[in-house]
C-alpha cells in the first residue's frame, strides 16, 4: 500500500514515464493488484496512451477473471469508465 501512494503521488506530480515504467513491473510481479492496475491505465491515459491503458485494462481483466474468477472492482472499472468517456468526447462531432 505504501507504494501504491508513492506511486499516487509520483503521478500528482508529474513524474509520469518514470511512473509508467515502474507501474508495468509491478503489474507483472502483482497482477492481482488491482490499484496498481488502475494507477498505470491513469499514468498511460495521462501520457496520452489511451489505446496502451485500454490494452492494460483488458489485461487485467482477463488476469482477474483467470486467476481470481472475478470482475474488476469499482476503482479499476471506475478508471476505464473515465478513458472510455474521454475517448467517446475526442471522436464527437463538434
Amino acid at each position: 500500500e505504501a507504494t501504491e501512494a508513492l506511486m499516487d503521488a509520483r503521478l500528482a506530480v508529474g513524474d509520469l514515464d518514470n511512473v509508467v515504467s515502474e507501474l508495468r513491473r509491478m503489474v507483472t510481479e502483482q497482477p492481482l493488484r488491482e490499484r496498481l492496475w488502475a494507477l498505470l491505465l491513469t499514468a498511460l491515459a495521462r501520457t496520452s496512451r489511451r489505446g496502451e491503458a485500454l490494452i492494460a485494462y483488458r489485461e487485467a481483466r482477463h488476469t482477474l477473471v483467470e486467476q481470481v474468477g472475478i470482475e474488476p472492482g469499482a476503482e479499476l472499472h471506475r478508471v476505464y469508465r473515465q478513458l472510455l468517456d474521454a475517448d467517446h468526447r475526442a471522436s464527437a462531432p463538434v
